[in-house]
Protein backbone atom coordinates (compact mmCIF):
# COMPACT_ATOMS: atom_id res chain seq x y z
CA UNK A 1 0.00 0.00 0.00
CA UNK A 2 1.17 3.24 -0.36
CA UNK A 3 -0.44 6.78 -0.29
CA UNK A 4 -1.31 9.61 -3.22
CA UNK A 5 -1.86 12.88 -1.16
CA UNK A 6 -5.12 12.40 0.93
CA UNK A 7 -5.55 8.33 -1.09
CA UNK A 8 -4.33 5.00 0.09
CA UNK A 9 -4.05 2.56 -3.01
CA UNK A 10 -3.79 -1.01 -2.83
CA UNK A 11 -1.26 -1.68 -5.50
CA UNK A 12 -1.12 -5.96 -5.89
CA UNK A 13 1.85 -7.23 -7.75
CA UNK A 14 0.78 -10.57 -8.41
CA UNK A 15 1.53 -12.74 -10.83
CA UNK A 16 -2.23 -14.88 -10.86
CA UNK A 17 -0.41 -17.66 -12.88
CA UNK A 18 1.42 -18.45 -9.76
CA UNK A 19 -1.66 -18.80 -7.75
CA UNK A 20 -3.56 -20.82 -10.55
CA UNK A 21 -5.83 -23.21 -8.67
CA UNK A 22 -5.78 -21.68 -4.97
CA UNK A 23 -8.23 -18.81 -4.99
CA UNK A 24 -8.84 -18.89 -1.55
CA UNK A 25 -5.49 -18.67 -0.46
CA UNK A 26 -5.39 -15.39 -3.09
CA UNK A 27 -8.48 -14.31 -1.54
CA UNK A 28 -7.57 -14.27 2.32
CA UNK A 29 -4.52 -12.29 1.25
CA UNK A 30 -6.47 -9.69 -0.02
CA UNK A 31 -8.75 -9.45 2.64
CA UNK A 32 -5.77 -9.44 4.94
CA UNK A 33 -3.77 -6.78 3.20
CA UNK A 34 -6.81 -4.60 2.95
CA UNK A 35 -8.05 -4.86 6.24
CA UNK A 36 -6.17 -0.99 6.66
CA UNK A 37 -8.77 0.82 3.73
CA UNK A 38 -12.05 1.69 4.24
CA UNK A 39 -13.53 -1.04 1.85
CA UNK A 40 -16.83 -0.43 2.09
CA UNK A 41 -16.21 2.93 -0.22
CA UNK A 42 -14.97 0.82 -2.60
CA UNK A 43 -17.16 0.86 -6.10
CA UNK A 44 -14.69 -1.48 -8.21
CA UNK A 45 -12.19 -4.05 -8.62
CA UNK A 46 -9.90 -3.25 -11.71
CA UNK A 47 -9.03 -5.98 -13.53
CA UNK A 48 -6.05 -6.19 -16.59
CA UNK A 49 -7.25 -8.60 -19.46
CA UNK A 50 -9.17 -11.45 -19.93
CA UNK A 51 -6.81 -13.97 -18.10
CA UNK A 52 -8.60 -12.92 -14.61
CA UNK A 53 -9.06 -15.70 -11.77
CA UNK A 54 -13.07 -15.76 -11.74
CA UNK A 55 -13.25 -18.38 -9.11
CA UNK A 56 -11.36 -15.02 -6.76
CA UNK A 57 -13.93 -12.06 -8.30
CA UNK A 58 -16.62 -14.25 -7.07
CA UNK A 59 -15.11 -14.40 -3.49
CA UNK A 60 -14.75 -11.42 -2.86
CA UNK A 61 -18.43 -9.90 -4.43
CA UNK A 62 -20.15 -12.21 -2.26
CA UNK A 63 -17.93 -11.40 0.81
CA UNK A 64 -18.61 -7.77 -0.41
CA UNK A 65 -22.19 -7.98 -0.31
CA UNK A 66 -22.49 -9.85 2.74
CA UNK A 67 -20.33 -7.31 4.83
CA UNK A 68 -21.82 -4.10 3.02
CA UNK A 69 -25.42 -5.08 1.47
CA UNK A 70 -24.18 -3.94 -2.06
CA UNK A 71 -22.50 -4.95 -4.92
CA UNK A 72 -19.34 -3.82 -6.31
CA UNK A 73 -19.37 -2.42 -10.03
CA UNK A 74 -18.57 -5.00 -12.62
CA UNK A 75 -17.17 -3.47 -15.61
CA UNK A 76 -15.18 -6.67 -17.16
CA UNK A 77 -12.01 -8.64 -17.40
CA UNK A 78 -10.98 -6.00 -19.09
CA UNK A 79 -11.80 -2.18 -17.62
CA UNK A 80 -10.09 0.30 -19.66
CA UNK A 81 -12.04 -1.20 -23.14
CA UNK A 82 -14.96 -1.11 -21.43
CA UNK A 83 -14.93 2.37 -20.80
CA UNK A 84 -13.21 3.28 -24.12
CA UNK A 85 -16.06 1.75 -25.76
CA UNK A 86 -19.11 2.98 -23.69
CA UNK A 87 -17.51 6.96 -24.55
CA UNK A 88 -16.98 6.40 -27.62
CA UNK A 89 -20.96 4.83 -28.09
CA UNK A 90 -22.12 8.40 -25.81
CA UNK A 91 -20.39 10.29 -28.59
CA UNK A 92 -21.75 8.29 -31.56
CA UNK A 93 -25.13 8.29 -29.43
CA UNK A 94 -25.23 12.36 -29.07
CA UNK A 95 -25.06 12.69 -32.83
CA UNK A 96 -23.51 15.63 -32.42
CA UNK A 97 -21.13 14.54 -34.66
CA UNK A 98 -18.32 15.57 -32.91
CA UNK A 99 -15.47 12.54 -34.16
CA UNK A 100 -16.69 13.65 -37.77
CA UNK A 101 -15.50 17.07 -37.06
CA UNK A 102 -12.42 16.85 -34.70
CA UNK A 103 -11.57 14.87 -37.32
CA UNK A 104 -12.04 17.28 -40.17
CA UNK A 105 -10.16 19.78 -38.35
CA UNK A 106 -7.25 18.05 -38.29
CA UNK A 107 -7.33 16.80 -41.57
CA UNK A 108 -8.30 20.31 -43.07
CA UNK A 109 -4.56 21.49 -41.94
CA UNK A 110 -2.51 18.19 -41.89
CA UNK A 111 -3.62 17.53 -45.65
CA UNK A 112 -2.69 21.32 -47.10
CA UNK A 113 0.31 23.07 -46.85
CA UNK A 114 -2.02 26.20 -47.75
CA UNK A 115 -4.68 25.94 -45.40
CA UNK A 116 -2.06 25.73 -42.40
CA UNK A 117 -0.15 28.63 -43.88
CA UNK A 118 -3.25 30.57 -44.14
CA UNK A 119 -4.32 29.57 -40.79
CA UNK A 120 -0.92 30.22 -39.01
CA UNK A 121 -0.71 33.93 -40.62
CA UNK A 122 -4.45 34.87 -39.79
CA UNK A 123 -4.58 33.49 -36.06
CA UNK A 124 -2.15 33.18 -32.97
CA UNK A 125 -3.47 29.53 -32.35
CA UNK A 126 -2.18 26.47 -32.54
CA UNK A 127 -3.11 23.67 -35.17
CA UNK A 128 -5.30 21.15 -33.82
CA UNK A 129 -4.08 17.40 -32.51
CA UNK A 130 -5.04 14.39 -33.67
CA UNK A 131 -7.77 12.65 -32.74
CA UNK A 132 -7.37 8.64 -32.13
CA UNK A 133 -10.49 6.86 -32.57
CA UNK A 134 -9.74 3.79 -30.33
CA UNK A 135 -8.56 5.68 -27.22
CA UNK A 136 -11.31 7.67 -26.37
CA UNK A 137 -10.48 8.72 -23.00
CA UNK A 138 -6.76 10.30 -24.03
CA UNK A 139 -8.93 12.32 -26.69
CA UNK A 140 -8.40 16.03 -24.50
CA UNK A 141 -5.83 17.08 -26.17
CA UNK A 142 -7.82 17.17 -29.37
CA UNK A 143 -10.96 18.39 -28.21
CA UNK A 144 -8.84 21.28 -26.12
CA UNK A 145 -6.91 22.28 -29.26
CA UNK A 146 -10.33 22.43 -31.15
CA UNK A 147 -12.36 24.51 -28.28
CA UNK A 148 -9.01 27.00 -28.70
CA UNK A 149 -9.75 27.82 -32.58
CA UNK A 150 -13.20 29.29 -31.12
CA UNK A 151 -13.45 33.12 -30.13
CA UNK A 152 -13.65 32.87 -26.37
CA UNK A 153 -16.26 34.43 -24.32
Amino acid sequence: MFGIGTRTELVPYILILYFWGIEADIFEEFISAITKLKFSKNIQISMDGPNVNWKFYSMLQDYYFKEFGKNLLNIGSCGIHIMQNAFKAGCIASTWGIVDFLTALYYLFKNSPAHRDDFLKESEGALTEKIIQHRWLENVPASESAINLFPQH
